[in-house]
């Protein structure tokens, strides 16, 4: 499997000059210079800039950090900086301060400046803008047989409904109303209806013309949402309503069960790396139906989000697929599985999964949790040189099972094998390879595993050992 680096920058704040101090934020060369000295000792996939880029969202603010992101500048005589990052290797998204640039209030203090427009940001960064129908874009990026699926979210809010109605009547609240909040609730909902098309395998990848991304491809991709606002309030800062997301938990549902893996983002000027499960988040009633959500759209069947707005601004939830969702609480019942814990309830979820696609797989079901931990306590424990950074999944057929003198394999009562398969067995088997077989039970499944040895060697036959 291959991995892949992602650089993250946040919250650059250019502003015109060279030094600017002020009492949220700090822009200098000196930084500028220090950050371009990291970049190039890394081998980078990505950098990926999560809004804030200037302090006020004005052009020359603007032209100066696409400048620093893209080439270089001069800062004196003698010296220039810049990353000189490829377009190719850039993402970007805006934060609410690029969209400061309302110059009826440009007089005020920067904490209360309104959002007003991206028109600047989205003609100085055009080939990462965004329109008032598209707030979102994705890209996707393949490397060896692992591939990332990036989508990229503008979550600048241009005015708070919830607040401009009080403008008309108190002074005050009309620069209450677009500080620095966040709305992605719409743009959530859009994510979740991406998820549906990827899992159906008729997503487009949008760097080659009339290629469909597959949908094996896709639900096996690392999925990114990249964003300026914060989902919760980072454990080292303290609560701060007017920076927040708007219906912060039913985004956070939403992006939940399109089975998103990574949120960046940026906007409270605190460095912090986040791991969790979703149902860490969720009470027990919504760990429940978030679990069936999972369960639904991983069998490629669509349903609407958790929560979406209509006309008016008025929220409306939905449900769908009841037959499905009955399905699935009849089967974790069989199965014994608490769908009041959902800790691994995408590995429960996958597995099920698995065992429906192509009529099995069903080895996959502790895939790769048991071989990971069974390593992990081998290292621990011997002095044996335990290879614990990946996994040798082989088809039977496979040249590279020659390079690995034991096979173990799990669930050989659905085995079947064909002519390729039975030779390469057979050859690795004669030439002094070891097979273990694990995890069958009762005389039709191992009625199986002797008919498709005899494949693989007609002329031989299994005895039974005893203790002597």
């Amino acid at each position: 499997m291959a991995s892949f680096t992602i650089v993250h920058l946040s919250d650059l704040h250019f502003s015109e000059g060279a030094f600017v101090e002020g009492a949220y934020h700090k822009h200098s060369i000196e930084h500028l210079r220090s950050l371009e000295q990291i970049l190039r000792q890394r081998q980078f996939d990505k950098v990926i800039l999560t809004g804030d880029i200037t302090n006020d969202g004005n052009p020359e603010s603007l032209l100066r950090a696409r400048t620093w992101l893209l080439e270089s500048f001069e800062v004196d005589a003698d010296t220039r900086t810049g990353l000189q990052i490829p377009i190719g290797k850039l993402g970007v998204v805006p934060g609410n301060h690029d969209a400061f640039n309302d110059t009826d209030v440009r007089h005020l203090p920067i904490e209360i400046q309104r959002q007003k427009s991206l028109e600047n940001y989205n003609r100085l960064f055009a080939e990462f803008a965004f329109g008032a129908d598209q707030r979102y874009r994705y890209e996707w990026i393949e490397k060896e047989n692992s591939a990332l699926f990036i989508v990229y979210v503008d979550t600048c809010l241009l005015g708070d409904p919830d607040l401009d109605k009080l403008s008309a009547y108190k002074h005050p609240f009309k620069y209450l109303n677009a500080i620095a909040r966040g709305e992605l609730l719409t743009q959530s909902a859009d994510l979740l209806r991406l998820f549906d098309i990827g899992m159906s395998g008729q997503l487009r990848d949008p760097h080659q013309q009339g290629t469909l991304i597959g949908g094996g491809s896709f639900r096996s991709a690392l999925k990114v949402v990249v964003a300026h606002h914060y989902l919760f309030e980072p454990r080292k800062g303290h609560s701060e309503p007017l920076l927040a997301l708007h219906d912060v938990r039913a985004v956070f549902g939403n992006l939940a069960s399109a089975c998103f893996d990574v949120y960046l983002c940026g906007h409270k000027h605190i460095p912090e790396f986040l791991a969790s499960f979703y149902g860490e988040h969720l009470d027990a009633r919504g760990r429940g139906r978030h679990l069936m959500n999972v369960f639904r759209r991983l069998l490629g069947v669509s349903s609407l989000p958790l929560q979406i707005r209509i006309g008016g601004g008025q929220k409306e939830s939905k449900l769908k697929t009841l037959f499905f969702t009955i399905s699935a609480l009849w089967y974790a019942r069989r199965e014994e599985i608490d769908l009041a814990s959902i800790d691994h309830a995408e590995q429960f979820v996958d597995g099920l999964a698995a065992a429906i696609e192509e009529g099995g797989n069903a080895w996959a079901h502790d895939y790769p949790t048991a071989e990971q931990n069974f390593a992990a306590i081998l290292d621990y424990i011997t002095n044996m040189r335990v290879r614990i950074d990946g996994s040798n999944i082989l088809d039977i057929d496979d040249p590279r099972l020659f390079e690995n003198p034991v096979i173990y394999m799990s669930e050989p009562g659905y085995w079947t094998t064909n002519e390729a398969e039975a030779t390469n067995l057979r050859a690795h088997l004669l030439k002094g390879g070891l097979i273990i077989f694990d995890d069958f039970e009762g005389q039709g499944m191992w009625q199986n595993m002797v008919a498709q040895m005899r494949r693989a060697l007609p002329d031989h036959r299994f005895i039974r050992l005893d203790v002597s």
